[in-house]
């Protein structure tokens, strides 16, 4: 559980690259009048085989991210789900740089 309203977090070995077969998890408690803005400063990963995937508290996937992306925000409503879990999952083969996310969790006010 990733704590406070604004943190970062990242892929193990980010900034040279990940490592194979990982599968990581960071999960974010969403208030139901608040708003995650979740910021990808850096995201690169193999296209076909290595993935982040955004997945609600009902076990439903709200967004599956790979490849290449320039700096991107994905935001998520307290209304949509209260816990927002992101996975990360690398194959046997090629390594890329991962990413770097910021996040930032405000109230609707």
């Amino acid at each position: 559980m990733l704590n406070g309203s604004s943190g970062s977090f990242a892929t193990p070995g980010y900034a040279l690259s990940y490592y194979n077969n990982l599968n990581c998890t960071w999960t974010l408690r969403i208030p139901t009048d608040g708003y995650l803005r979740l910021k990808f400063i850096v995201f690169y990963t193999e296209k076909c085989c290595d993935f982040v995937e955004l997945i609600d508290s009902a076990g439903q996937r709200i967004e599956k991210l790979s490849g290449f992306k320039h700096l991107f925000t994905v935001s998520v409503g307290g209304d949509r789900t209260d816990i927002l879990t992101i996975t990360f999952n690398s194959d046997s083969s090629v390594r890329k740089k991962g990413f770097l996310a910021q996040y930032h969790i405000t109230s609707r006010e």
